[in-house]
């Protein structure tokens, strides 16, 4: 069963995503939990920033099998989804903790960090170099940047 644990000491809050047995895959109940979890500290005082990161050897690997095979059989529907975007609005200074695997949808979200804290000029300059790093995993000579 997913989880994403919460621990906040001192200001800091450290929200964990735990599926040992999809290896932290990006689920329905998972993202429920997340953005539970991040609506939370964005509303407690206490809390001055938030630090998201995955249990075991993998962050997120991207969407879980499930996920694949339902949008394989039903298409991407957003209707009834947080929209992934919400990450980049969080109002707090959010650090991803990336301690392995990260692709696709974990990916995003770990490019979504710090939004919440830079101005927008500086948000602007970030998602520059993050296409350029996208543009790169697809091109044989790399970013140069």
């Amino acid at each position: 069963m997913p989880a994403v644990h919460l621990e906040i000491d001192a200001g800091v809050a450290v929200l964990t995503l735990d599926d040992p047995e999809r290896q932290n895959a990006w689920s329905s109940e998972l993202e429920a939990m997340f953005y539970e979890r991040l609506d939370a500290v964005d509303t407690d005082p206490a809390v001055r920033v938030v630090v998201m990161t995955g249990s075991g050897r993998m962050f997120c690997p991207g969407a879980s099998s499930d996920r694949l095979a339902h949008i394989a059989e039903l298409g991407l529907g957003y209707s009834d989804r947080i929209p992934f975007t919400k990450t980049l609005m969080f109002r707090k200074p959010l650090v991803a903790a990336i301690n392995g695997g990260c692709a696709g949808i974990g990916f995003i979200q770990a490019m979504s960090a710090t939004s919440g804290s830079c101005p927008r000029r500086q948000r602007s300059r970030r998602l520059s170099h993050v296409a350029a790093c996208r543009r790169s995993m697809r091109s044989p000579g790399g970013y140069r940047g």
